[in-house]
C-alpha cells in the first residue's frame, strides 16, 4: 500500500514532499501545479491530471484562487510560481496537508510525521496533547507536535518569499476559502427539493464511478441507505453493499434487509474480540495507523478489519469505488436531539456565547467523562473553541444551532469522521463523499430551524423514498425507532436536570452501573473491546468510556493494552 514519494520542490525557500495515500490516489503535477483527487467545475469532471493543467494555466495567484473557489470534490492542490506558493485542502478536509515554517521557509507535505522529523521537533504540546485525549483530534490548525500545523477544512495557505534575495524569509499565512454557515434561505424548503438535490450529488457520484463497483458500507442508519436507495432508483447496476460486527447484531439486520429488498448483493465481515486482539497486533495495523493520525486525528477502525477481510477475499473488485454515508445527518439536524445541543434548535438568538462554547465542550470533550475545569488547560481549549467560532459568518447573532453545526463541520467531521477514509485508501481503493458534495451543503445551509429539528425534513424524505421504491421499514428498525424514541425522551428529561447535582448523581451512578454489569466487553456489537485483553479491560473500564477513550489513551502511550 505504500506509494511512490512524489518532490516537487526541496530548496531553502520551499520543501515540499508528497507521499500520496495509496496507488489508486497519488499526486499528480503539470509544469507549475500538483493535485490529488478530482472535482467538478461547473458541474464538469475534472481528474486530477485536467485540475493541475487547468491550474498551472491560470496567470496569477487572485485567478487561481477564484478556480478553487468554485471546485465541488476532494482533492489537495499545490500550485508554485516564481515568489509565491498555494496549497489549498477541499471543503471538507478529506485529503490533508501539514505545514512548518522552519529556517527561514517553508515546509509542506502529506505526511505530518515528515514535518516533524524534518524540523526536529520531538515535543508534545500540552493543550493539543488534552484535546485528542477527551476529542479525539487537535482543533484550530495545531497538531500535536508545537511546529506542525495543518490545513483546516476550506482553508488555503499562501507563502510569498523575494525570489531575489535568497536571505530573505518567507511569508505565510492562512486563509478560509469557505465556512459553513446558515443562510436560512429555504425555511420551508420540500422534499421535492431535497429529492432534487440528492439526485443531483449522485448523479456527480456516478459520473465519477464510471461503471465501477460502487461498494457502501451500509449500517441501520439512513445515510448509507439513502446512498443505496438513490443508486437503485437511477439503475446502476454495479453496486454492492456491506456490514460487519458480532453476528445478528441489530445494525447488521437492518443492513442486510434494505439490501435484500432492493435486490443488491451484501456481504458480511463477521467480528469476535479474539479477532479484533489479533488483528490490533498486526504490522498491517500499526502501518495504517501511521498513516491515518497525522499527529492530530484518532485513527478510525471500525471498518479497517471488514474492508481488510473483503479485500483478502477478493469481494470488492481492485477499481471499485467506496461511498460511506458520511455524514448527512449532520447538516439535517442530528444535534438536535442530543441533550446538551437541542436548546440551540428552539430558538437561533437565544442564547449567549458562553452556552455555546460550554456545550461544544461538553459534547465533543467527552472522551474521558469530560474535561476538568480545574485542568491547567482548560481555559486555553475554552480559548480555541471561542477563536474557531468567532470565524464563523453570522457570529454575533449568537445563533447556536448554526454556530455548533459549523464547529462540528470543520473540527470533528473533517479531522475524525472524514478522516475515516484513509481505511480505504490504506487498502488501495477510491472512494467518494456524496453528502459532503458542494451542493448537499449549500441546500441544508438555507434550511430553518424547524425542518431539522429532529431531522424532520430529512428523515421525512428518506422514508419517502422507501416507499417509492416499495421498501419496508423492518421489525428491527421499528424496535430501533422505539429505543430512538425512548432514549429521546430520557435525554429531553435529562436535559432539564442540566448542571444540577442530581444530574451528577445519576451520571455517577450509571457509570457505576455499566461497570458493575461488566457486559460491555463481551455484549458490544462491534466486539472491539478486544483490542485488549478482558483482564485489561476490567483494569481501566470505569463505565463512562467507550472504544475511542481507550484508544486514545493507549496512542497517547498512557496506557497499554498488552499490559
Amino acid at each position: 500500500m505504500a506509494p511512490n514519494e512524489h518532490v516537487l520542490s526541496d530548496d531553502r525557500t520551499v520543501n515540499i514532499q508528497l507521499k500520496g495515500f495509496s496507488h489508486e490516489r497519488q499526486w499528480v503535477t503539470f509544469g507549475t501545479a500538483s493535485v490529488i483527487g478530482s472535482a467538478f467545475l461547473n458541474n464538469q469532471y475534472k481528474d486530477s491530471l485536467t485540475l493541475a493543467r487547468m491550474l498551472h494555466q491560470q496567470a496569477n495567484l487572485e485567478d487561481v484562487i477564484e478556480v478553487i473557489q468554485r471546485l465541488n470534490g476532494f482533492f489537495a492542490l499545490i500550485v508554485r510560481r516564481s515568489g509565491w506558493l498555494i496549497a489549498v485542502v477541499d471543503r471538507i478536509r478529506s485529503i490533508p496537508l501539514y505545514y512548518a515554517v522552519h529556517a527561514g521557509g517553508v515546509l509542506l507535505s502529506d505526511d505530518a510525521s515528515w514535518v516533524k522529523n524534518t524540523v526536529g521537533d520531538d515535543r508534545v504540546d500540552a493543550i493539543s496533547r488534552s484535546e485528542y485525549l477527551h476529542a479525539g483530534y487537535v482543533t484550530l490548525g495545531d497538531t500535536l507536535i508545537p511546529s506542525v500545523k495543518q490545513l483546516r477544512a476550506g482553508e488555503m495557505l499562501i507563502a510569498r518569499w523575494n525570489p531575489q534575495d535568497a536571505k530573505a524569509g518567507v511569508e505565510v499565512s492562512t486563509r478560509s476559502y469557505f465556512i459553513y454557515s446558515h443562510s436560512y434561505t429555504e425555511e420551508n424548503a420540500s422534499i421535492d427539493a431535497l429529492d432534487s438535490v440528492v439526485l443531483e450529488i449522485c448523479e456527480r457520484l456516478v459520473t465519477v464511478a464510471g461503471g465501477r463497483q460502487i461498494v457502501v458500507p451500509l449500517s441501520g442508519g439512513l445515510d448509507s441507505r439513502l446512498i443505496v436507495l438513490q443508486l437503485k432508483r437511477m439503475g446502476y447496476d454495479n453496486l454492492v453493499a456491506f456490514s460487519y460486527g458480532k453476528p445478528g447484531n441489530p445494525e447488521s439486520e437492518i443492513s442486510q434487509s434494505v439490501a435484500a429488498s432492493i435486490k443488491i448483493p451484501w456481504m458480511f465481515v463477521p467480528y469476535t474480540t479474539a479477532d479484533w486482539y489479533h488483528w490490533f497486533r498486526t504490522e498491517e495495523r500499526k502501518a495504517y495507523y501511521r498513516m491515518a493520525d497525522g499527529l492530530s486525528s484518532l485513527p478510525h477502525i471500525q471498518d479497517w478489519p471488514a474492508v481488510w477481510m473483503l479485500r483478502s477475499q477478493k469481494a470488492i473488485e481492485d477499481d471499485a469505488i467506496i461511498v460511506p454515508g458520511h455524514s448527512a445527518d449532520l447538516p439535517a439536524g442530528s444535534r438536535s436531539v442530543h441533550p446538551v445541543l437541542s436548546k440551540f434548535y428552539e430558538d437561533r438568538a437565544k442564547y449567549d456565547l458562553d452556552a455555546v462554547i460550554n456545550a461544544i465542550l461538553e459534547f465533543h470533550f467527552s472522551l474521558q467523562g469530560g474535561l476538568n475545569q480545574s485542568d491547567d488547560v482548560y481555559g486555553a481549549i475554552r480559548k480555541k473553541v471561542e477563536q474557531a467560532l468567532a470565524e464563523i459568518p453570522h457570529f454575533e447573532t449568537k445563533d447556536g444551532a448554526s454556530l455548533t453545526e459549523s464547529w462540528d463541520w470543520r473540527e470533528r467531521q473533517a479531522k475524525f469522521i472524514v478522516n475515516s477514509v484513509r481505511v480505504y485508501d490504506f487498502w488501495g481503493y477510491d472512494w467518494w463523499l456524496p453528502f459532503w458534495d458542494k451542493s448537499f451543503m449549500a441546500f441544508w445551509s438555507g434550511v430553518g430551524l424547524a425542518q431539522r429539528k429532529g431531522k424532520h425534513l430529512y428523515d421525512s424524505y428518506v422514508h419517502w423514498l422507501m416507499r417509492q421504491l416499495g421498501v419496508a421499514i423492518s421489525d428491527g428498525e421499528t424496535s430501533a425507532r422505539i429505543r430512538a424514541w425512548f432514549r429521546s425522551q430520557v435525554n429531553r428529561g435529562w436535559g432539564r436536570l442540566k448542571d444540577t447535582r442530581y444530574q451528577r448523581l445519576m451520571r455517577k451512578a450509571r457509570w457505576r452501573y455499566k461497570k458493575w454489569l461488566g457486559a460491555e466487553y463481551e455484549n458490544h456489537p462491534l466486539a472491539w473491546y478486544g483490542v485488549m485483553s478482558k483482564r485489561t479491560f476490567a483494569k481501566l473500564y470505569t463505565g463512562k468510556e467507550q472504544i475511542n477513550s481507550f484508544l486514545a489513551l493507549e496512542r497517547l502511550g498512557i496506557v497499554t493494552f498488552d499490559g
